[in-house]
């Protein structure tokens, strides 16, 4: 997936003074992470919603958020786990090619 470069912070990168093209996948999973359920007025279901995760003691429930909301939002997930330093790992990724509905054809 194709969007605009972003910052480390989700700002828009206007590096040599324009915009520039990346893949976003990174950039996509961050928001997804840091964006909490209720959040987007036109999308009320989309986010993991981390900072709710924040005490929990056992990662599983979170684990298991940022699996099914990633797959909601289309991307191929091979894996979510936590390292031994509490760091989040994601394996996934949008489909290149993305299925079509025999209907759309």
């Amino acid at each position: 997936m194709k969007d605009f470069r972003q910052k480390y912070d989700g700002d828009i990168d206007l590096t040599g003074g324009d915009l520039h093209y990346v893949e976003s996948t990174v950039a996509h999973q961050r928001d997804l992470i840091l964006t909490g359920m209720g959040e987007l007025k036109h999308s009320p279901t989309t986010g993991v919603g981390i900072i709710d995760f924040l005490n929990d003691e056992a990662p599983e429930a979170m684990l298991r958020t940022v699996r099914r909301k990633f797959i909601q939002d289309g991307m191929t997930v091979n894996s979510v786990k936590q390292n031994a330093a509490r760091e989040l790992e994601v394996d996934a990724y949008y489909d290149v090619y993305p299925v079509v509905p025999h209907f759309m054809q």
